[in-house]
């Protein structure tokens, strides 16, 4: 038969197991929901995109030229030095 101090240790150490158990579950249903955010995002991003490049018209892209390429509205990319 065992003491009562054993009988504490062993209801102390099931108790730590079931909190680690616990926690464990909670990280886990906030990585999964973290990754279910992110792919909300970029399916939502993805399908946004065509509609954001359908507005900018041809020859309009007063503000673009500069973000995209140091090379922006170089002659050289098109083969006229």
């Amino acid at each position: 038969m065992r003491s009562h101090e054993e009988r504490v240790a062993e209801t102390k150490r099931r108790i730590a197991a079931r909190q680690r158990r616990e926690q464990r579950r909670r990280s886990t249903i906030t990585m999964l929901s973290a990754a279910a955010a992110c792919l909300v995002l970029i399916v939502g991003v993805s399908f946004a995109m065509p509609g954001m490049v359908a507005g900018i018209r041809p020859g309009d892209y007063a503000g673009y030229e500069t973000a995209a390429s140091m090379y922006g509205g170089g002659a050289v990319l098109a083969g006229i030095a």
